[in-house]
């Protein structure tokens, strides 16, 4: 079906501090079933309800362009003084799963700033990460800061970018190392060491 431009924030309780009346976001959201990730397909966002997200969630306004995903629907948003990645999750992720990732990037920049990779944006309220409603169907929501670069099949597969590659996945290791969140023992059944779960019952 055609998606409409209705889009909204899904609210709590009311936060005095948003400057535009959005809600303070409800982190409960109903667990599913892990392999709902893999079944779930993305919501359809059209740019009228990009707007709104941006608009409601962080009080900015930008011209927004697709990115590819695999599970989720990625927009790159320019403004006149930065750009941004934004993420509107499958609906079958939980909103604690992209404070976790949020968490994380934090947790890389204090235990390795030499590593590029993107900030975190908060939004209006402070929040890591927001729910919305696009056509009644709620999805969670997260921003960072837009980290330019170029692809493998650009630069090529060189062993200097090999080594490169390793020094920076080595630094993230340890960083990460660290790193202590609930939403880490969540059932992922792309992760290797759970790949005896995608067996047929």
């Amino acid at each position: 079906a055609p998606c409409s431009d209705r889009v909204e924030s899904i609210a709590a309780e009311p936060d005095p501090d948003s400057r535009r009346g959005v809600a303070s976001v409800a982190t409960r959201v109903a667990p599913m079933a892990a392999d709902e990730l893999l079944e779930s397909q993305p919501v359809e966002v059209s740019p009228e309800q990009v707007d709104s997200i941006l608009r409601d969630l962080y009080g900015i306004s930008g011209e927004v362009a697709d990115l590819p995903g695999e599970r989720d629907r990625n927009f790159l948003v320019s403004t006149p003084d930065a750009r941004y990645n934004l993420k509107v999750a499958n609906p079958a992720e939980r909103l604690a799963v992209l404070e976790m990732q949020q968490l994380a990037l934090r947790h890389i920049h204090n235990w390795a700033p030499e590593v590029p990779i993107p900030d975190p944006v908060p939004t209006m309220n402070g929040k890591l990460a927001g729910m919305v409603a696009v056509d009644d169907t709620p999805a969670a929501a997260r921003m960072t800061t837009y980290l330019p670069g170029r692809t493998v099949d650009e630069v090529g597969y060189t062993a200097q970018l090999r080594t490169h590659t390793m020094e920076t996945l080595a630094r993230i290791d340890r960083a990460l190392s660290t790193f202590s969140h609930p939403e880490l023992t969540r059932a992922l059944l792309w992760n290797p060491t759970q790949v005896l779960e995608l067996r047929p019952n």
